[in-house]
């Protein structure tokens, strides 16, 4: 089955009988369109379905009621300015671990976001993948990488990713807001970035996620997730808020060399 396959497969488990269910065909369109990269909502597998399944929210099911599986879109709660968000990160002594052999990148990415670290976070993993899987690069190929992960705990039961990537050859994936998204918010900052923050469910796991796409054409999803059910449950389980996010997304020296071997510019 291919990955076009699999995710309408998902889409209409979660749309069947719904009156006014969104054409699939078009959102896996649409999808495409605006994954400014695979990764935007992957959580332990499938980088585009929650992704896609966003720009479809709302019409997954009647607005009176939430079924398993409806996605919910959320409205963002009032967090302070970014500003505060980069005061309240609490400077420490910091030690970069070396999770990727041959390589100062998983390091330096580290190190980026050390200053704006809200107390509490603790590097779990890093790792260099491309936009041709949704799994680390094999020992030896992170110089080929077209993007890069990492992953915090919190000490709670969430956790917080942020991948910076390189946008997808075969994507015309301008971040925005997409139709009928009341939980997103876009705003344009001096230096030509758009930022687009979203919380949104698919049932069992809620994002809040803080999309940067900057003018040097990388762009950087910085999320907290959580598995929970209910939005209040979700908000209970997340740790950091919309400035929180966007002061570790808009942090300097996120940035990697390009690939020394481009990968495919198709699945």
């Amino acid at each position: 089955m291919t990955f076009e396959d699999t995710l309408k497969q998902e889409l209409e488990q979660l749309s069947t009988d719904v009156v006014g269910g969104p054409d699939l065909d078009r959102a896996i369109e649409t999808g495409r369109r605006r994954r400014r990269n695979r990764h935007l909502a992957v959580a332990g597998g499938s980088a585009c379905v929650a992704a896609l399944v966003a720009a479809a929210a709302f019409t997954l099911a009647p607005s009176d009621g939430k079924r398993d599986g409806q996605v919910e879109q959320l409205q963002p709660a009032a967090s302070g300015p970014q500003q505060d968000a980069r005061q309240h990160a609490q400077p420490r002594p910091f030690a970069p671990h070396d999770y990727v052999a041959g390589t100062q990148v998983d390091e330096e990415l580290q190190a980026a976001l050390a200053a704006n670290l809200p107390p509490g976070l603790v590097s779990s993993d890093v790792y260099a993948s491309d936009w041709t899987r949704d799994t680390p690069l094999p020992p030896g190929q992170a110089e080929n990488a077209t993007d890069w992960q990492l992953y915090y705990t919190t000490g709670g039961i969430d956790t917080v990713r942020i991948v910076v990537g390189l946008p997808v050859p075969y994507e015309d994936d301008t971040a925005g807001c997409p139709p009928q998204a009341d939980g997103c918010q876009q705003q344009t900052l001096a230096d030509g970035s758009t930022v687009v923050t979203q919380l949104y469910g698919t049932g069992s796991t809620f994002y809040r996620t803080v999309v940067v796409e900057r003018p040097d054409g990388k762009s950087v999803v910085a999320s907290d997730i959580v598995a929970a059910t209910t939005p209040d449950e979700a908000r209970q389980g997340w740790t950091l808020n919309d400035a929180q996010l966007q002061a570790l997304a808009t942090s300097e020296g996120l940035d990697f060399p390009d690939p020394v071997v481009t990968p495919p510019s198709h699945r």
